[in-house]
Parts: structure tokens; C-alpha cells; sequence
């Protein structure tokens, strides 16, 4: 395949699963926040990963346990069932002093402390998708 067609595959790839994740984000309401400080939530791995979780779970809740081992295993890459308390707990304490007052403060998720929960946000789905396109679109450039 020579280079020209290579781009316009690469091309047609991107569009794709620009559609995709445009679909995927469905209801989902337009992020209310700057660019620089969308760039400056994602920045962080378990931020995204936090953003995934709830956009996947009914009603884009969950409890920080559950959060802390869904992000846990997400960093490792194994199943959540195989998250040791000790690594779970390393992420849950992040996740209470860095990550979950980052998302509040940027008005994607919203923490009930003393119920121990945490709900995305209206644009929590949007979030998700821009950062599975980028995963994907980073995941085929490191193929080359």
C-alpha cells in the first residue's frame, strides 16, 4: 500500500470512530468547560479511567470502592476480582485526595462523601468517548 493510500486510510479510520464515539456519547450533554481544562481533567490515567467506570454503570453511579478497584485493574489490566486490597487501596486514597476533588471542582462528577459515591456529571459520557477515541487513535499509531 503505498503512502497516499495509507493516509486515506488512516483517514476514513479516524472518521469512523470520531462517528462512533459521537454516538456512543449520545445523550450526552456538551462538556462546560474550556478546552485547556478538558485537556488538564484527562491529563491524569485514573481520571479517565474514573471517567469510563461511570459512564458505563446504570445511571453513571458508583461507590469508591468500586470505583478504586474498577481503576485499579484498569492500570494493572486484569480482571477486577484479582485487584489486592493493597493496590486497590493505594488508588482509592488518590482517588479521595487528588483525583475525585479534581472532577468536582471541574464540575464532572459529583462526590457524596459521607454516602461514599460518586455520580458523573451530564457530560461524563462526552468525556468518555473523546478519551476512548484517543486511547484508540493512540493504541493504532503505536502499532506502526
Amino acid at each position: 500500500m503505498g503512502d497516499a493510500e495509507k493516509r486515506v486510510d488512516e483517514s476514513s479510520l479516524f472518521e469512523a470512530q470520531v462517528a462512533d464515539a459521537d454516538e456512543r456519547a449520545g445523550e450526552s450533554a456538551a462538556v462546560p468547560l474550556p478546552a485547556e481544562e478538558v485537556f488538564s481533567v484527562l491529563r491524569n490515567g485514573r481520571r479517565r479511567a474514573v471517567l469510563s467506570y461511570l459512564a458505563r454503570r446504570p445511571k453513571g453511579v458508583a461507590s469508591v470502592n468500586d470505583l478504586s478497584r474498577a481503576v485499579t485493574a484498569a492500570e494493572h489490566d486484569i480482571p477486577a476480582e484479582h485487584v489486592t486490597e493493597r493496590q486497590r487501596k493505594c488508588v482509592y486514597v488518590s482517588l479521595l485526595q487528588v483525583h475525585l476533588p479534581a472532577l468536582v471542582e471541574a464540575n464532572v462528577v459529583s462526590w457524596n462523601e459521607s454516602a461514599g459515591t460518586v455520580r458523573g456529571e451530564r457530560s461524563v459520557g462526552a468525556l468518555a468517548a473523546v478519551t476512548d477515541l484517543l486511547d484508540r487513535a493512540c493504541d493504532a499509531d503505536a502499532e506502526r
